[in-house]
């Protein structure tokens, strides 16, 4: 899979991993974390490491930061090999190049949110003054507070300013938002992006969240079993799937098996379920060869036959497009939006995402009905079969 976008010339990047691999082994037993990672990352970007648990994603960042040692393979960061370097050169390397932010505060309890980032900058080179550090987070008003006299995200936030105090090359945060509460998690998010903006400098975060992922990051790193299965912008990871996993993972997916009847430049001829249509297509498939149509359920119109049958234009559009026939199962409401779960005829379920109309008060679709389900050409990613 790729391991990065990035074109940046050596004096952009301020991580390069190669050949990464962890192996921890209890008795005969080993377990792989990492296995072969290769990644780069620019200098000023908010970079997400998304994963489930034990997908190697905190692993790489501990190694990133200096905090473990790989297995095999190396990391550069600032013209230093850290896997070549001395416990006094990483010591070094974590006072003054990297700030770590974790899920747990860390915070002494006798002492002020001023002494507490103040402990840092006795070690540091040039830090700025803790007061300095502390209104970046929007604490200028709270430096004399002891720990318990601050909410969760005043301690979090003060747990950061201790964290770039030191004007870090990279700040480097482990899923530092999952204790709080919906809200202040979402609000500490924004927070985070203006901070990175504010300092020009990398961010590195962990998260398995995917909706805290695309809302902060410039990039995506897709983590699973040690590997990393896909990099790029939220956008692109999203839009554009390299595999089944990475699809699954990042959000509601529909998946219909086909058949590549011929296969094209940039483009292959599939059939499924009555449908006998070209679409677009990265990949090199050969005829015959079995295929997955990926659709996100938002992608997808559903019409029902009925309506189709009174409305010749309608009927027009849905016949020009790719469409394919089923009955409702049901219909799931989401407040804005309600899902239409479709058996299709040709076998399978797919789900579409609709909007909710707030002036009927009752569902359109009804178990049974008969339907249509369309989608825009170009909408679906068409990817090898896997089992």
């Amino acid at each position: 899979m790729a391991s990065s976008s990035c074109t940046a010339d050596d004096t952009e990047i301020v991580f390069r991993a190669q050949a990464l691999t962890k192996v921890y082994r209890m008795g005969e037993v080993e377990v792989h974390a990492l296995r072969g990672i290769d990644l780069e990352l620019p200098r000023g970007e908010f970079v997400v490491l998304l994963g489930p648990s034990g997908s190697g994603k905190s692993t790489l960042l501990n190694i990133l930061g200096g905090l473990d040692t790989p297995t095999s393979g190396q990391v550069i960061c600032g013209g230093r090999n850290l896997v070549a370097a001395g416990e006094r050169e990483l010591t070094e390397f974590r006072r003054h190049l990297v700030g770590f932010v974790f899920q747990f505060y860390n915070l002494i309890p006798s002492l002020t949110a001023r002494e507490n980032v103040a402990i840092v900058t006795e070690i540091a080179r040039d830090p700025m003054p803790p007061e300095d550090a502390l209104a970046l987070v929007g604490l200028a008003e709270r430096l004399d507070h002891f720990p318990s006299q601050l909410s969760g995200g005043e301690q979090q936030r003060v747990a950061i300013a201790r964290a770039v105090v030191n004007k870090p090359l990279v700040l480097l945060l482990d899923e530092p938002l999952s204790a709080l509460d919906y809200k202040l998690r979402k609000a500490m998010q924004i927070e985070l992006k203006e901070l990175r903006r504010k300092l020009g400098i990398t961010f590195v975060f962990v998260t398995h969240d995917q909706e805290e992922a695309f809302s902060m990051s410039d990039r995506v790193i897709v983590m699973n079993n040690g590997v990393i299965e896909q990099v790029g912008t939220p956008v692109s990871v999203y839009e554009e799937p390299c595999n089944l996993y990475v699809a699954r993972f990042v959000g509601e997916i529909n998946i219909i098996d086909a058949e590549v009847v011929e296969p094209g430049d940039g483009r292959a001829r599939v059939r499924t379920g009555g449908l006998d249509v070209f679409m677009r297509t990265g990949h090199a498939f050969r005829a015959g060869e079995k295929a997955h149509i990926l659709l996100r359920p938002e992608d997808l119109r559903v019409e029902t036959l009925k309506d189709l049958a009174e409305d010749p234009e309608l009927e027009d559009i849905f016949a020009r497009g790719r469409s394919i026939v089923g009955t409702v199962e049901e219909t799931i409401y989401k407040g804005a939006t309600y899902d239409v779960v479709v058996r299709l005829d040709a076998g399978g379920v797919v789900t579409a995402t609709e909007f909710f109309n707030e002036d009927d008060e009752t569902v359109y679709f009804r178990a049974g009905d008969r339907v249509a389900v369309s989608w825009v050409e170009g909408w679906e990613v068409v990817l090898p079969y896997e089992k």
